[in-house]
Order: structure tokens, then sequence, then C-alpha cells
């Protein structure tokens, strides 16, 4: 699944958001004026992945997966998924719907 989040809401974490996590690094470093987006950012894309499930299978299953095959997960529906931005983990979230759209709802930020 992928979701297009705009900039606009985004833009006063993006500084936050798009760097790689220091748990030594203060958070007074960060510069807001410094990381606010020029025109030309605000149009770019920001890839977003939402985790639903990591499981492992034998390499002989991988060969014979075919379409319409299921595979199972020892995910709980209900246990909170991972977002990542620019393939940094930044959000927990539920999935769920909107407009008869597939969305996610953010939970909280990941701080580790």
């Amino acid at each position: 699944m992928r979701l297009v989040i705009p900039l606009t809401p985004l833009q006063p974490w993006m500084a936050r958001l798009t760097e790689p996590r220091d748990a030594d690094r203060p958070d007074d470093e960060i510069d807001p004026p410094a990381s606010r987006p020029t025109a030309e950012r605000e149009q770019a894309l920001v890839d977003v992945v939402v985790t639903l499930a990591r499981s492992k299978i034998r390499t002989r299953d991988l060969f014979d997966l075919e379409v319409g095959d299921l595979i199972t997960t020892e995910q709980d529906v209900t246990a909170p998924l991972e977002l990542s931005l620019q393939g940094v983990p930044k959000f927990t979230v539920h999935a769920g719907a909107m407009r008869g759209n597939k969305a996610v709802r953010i939970e909280g930020l990941i701080t580790e």
C-alpha cells in the first residue's frame, strides 16, 4: 500500500521526519527556519511505506507462490503498524478506510 501525504501538513516536522534518528542529538539543534521547504521542495513526493507484517517463509515456498496465494503471519490484526518516511520508521499507525479508500491513522511517534 502506498500513501501520499501533501507536504503542507508535514512542514513543521520535515527536518525531524527525514533525518536519521540520533539519540545523542538534542532537539534544539534543529533550526526550524532553515528546515522550511522551498516552493520546489513543497511539490516533492515523500516515500511513505506502511509495513503490515514481517514474516519468514522457506525458499521452496517462495518459488511456489502464485497469484491468489495467502501468506499467513503472526501479526495481530489489532496491533499497530509501522509507517516509514523515506525508509526511516517514524510513526505507529492503525489501518482503516476513509471515503472508500484505504487509509492509516497516525497513533504515535516512534522515538527509539
